[in-house]
């Protein structure tokens, strides 16, 4: 059998499937949800033999009965945990489907936390194309010497380390790959850090950045250079990837006017981190269409 994936991040996805408010097949029947995935009707009956196949079992122990749960269901009677690989592709990627995730939002909470625990294993998810503005989500191998990236960077000064460390705090939840000094601090241990930055904020590492401008961040000497770096790959990519943020009213200098900012006063932290993973699933999901 081809198991890929290892059975730790099979656990891990369906138990943040499990533990979610809304049900793992969401919008759709749970039995039309599981036909995509496994034709219950090929499947005999395993202990209720009144039925022919699963179907009318997990029908009367899901349905009717209620004398099963979502875990049971799962792990235990379809054993979601030690199918070969296909098999759990096929359910990861019915449980991203717009079929399922009516609400865009459900969609783009679980598109980061599942990418997240996927790259354990060399995978990744991608938006394949989009049709009527839905997204269809599929799961990819990532090649060896695939250049792996941060969806984004964050380039703050000090003074503003409270707001900032709490926007990445929300970001690592919601499982996005976040690029925060304070997280990395075994990794930058003993490295050069201009070079590691540059490759950082210069966008060789990040696909996106977002700057925390203030007073105190126009005058340091790291922040200038690290918003150096990251505007000479804004020039370079034309655009689309400086996601610039305010805490006060100070010009950068080379930033270009007609930039739009977004202003940080009179939100909290999560609000703006709730923003951000709105963003960058927007993008993901335009170069998808580009």
């Amino acid at each position: 059998m081809n198991m890929k994936i290892s059975r730790i991040t099979r656990d891990k996805i369906v138990d943040y499937l499990l533990h979610r408010k809304e049900k793992f097949y969401g919008d759709l029947g749970l039995l039309e949800f599981l036909d995509e995935v496994f034709d219950l009707n090929s499947i005999p009956s395993l202990y209720d033999h009144r039925f022919e196949s699963a179907s009318g079992e997990i029908w009367q122990h899901m349905i009717n009965n209620h004398d099963w749960d979502d875990e049971y269901l799962l792990k235990e009677y379809l054993k979601i945990s030690a199918c070969d690989d296909e098999k759990f592709i096929l359910f990861v990627e019915t449980c991203l489907h717009a079929d399922v995730c009516v609400d865009e939002k459900i969609m783009m909470e679980r598109f980061f936390r599942i990418r997240k625990i996927l790259k354990n294993d060399k995978y990744d998810l991608i938006i394949e194309s989009i049709k009527s503005n839905l997204p269809t989500i599929k799961v990819k191998k990532i090649n060896d010497g695939e250049q792996w990236k941060y969806d984004v960077a964050l380039s703050f000064a000090s003074e503003q380390r409270e707001y900032v460390g709490k926007v990445a705090e929300f970001l690592k939840q919601k499982g996005v790959d976040v690029f925060y000094d304070k997280f990395e601090e075994v990794g930058l241990w003993g490295e050069d850090l201009s070079e590691r930055f540059a490759r950082v904020y210069g966008g060789e590492e990040s696909d996106y950045c977002v700057v925390f401008i203030s007073k105190e961040y126009a005058k340091k000497a790291w922040t200038k250079f690290e918003f150096r770096h990251a505007l000479a790959n804004f020039i370079k990519k034309r655009g689309d990837f400086i996601l610039p943020a305010r805490f006060d009213d100070t010009e950068i200098e080379s930033l270009p006017p007609t930039i739009c900012f977004f202003d940080l006063r009179g939100k909290t932290p999560d609000e703006f981190g709730e923003i951000i993973l709105r963003k960058l699933f927007e993008m993901i999901k335009r170069k998808s269409e580009g």
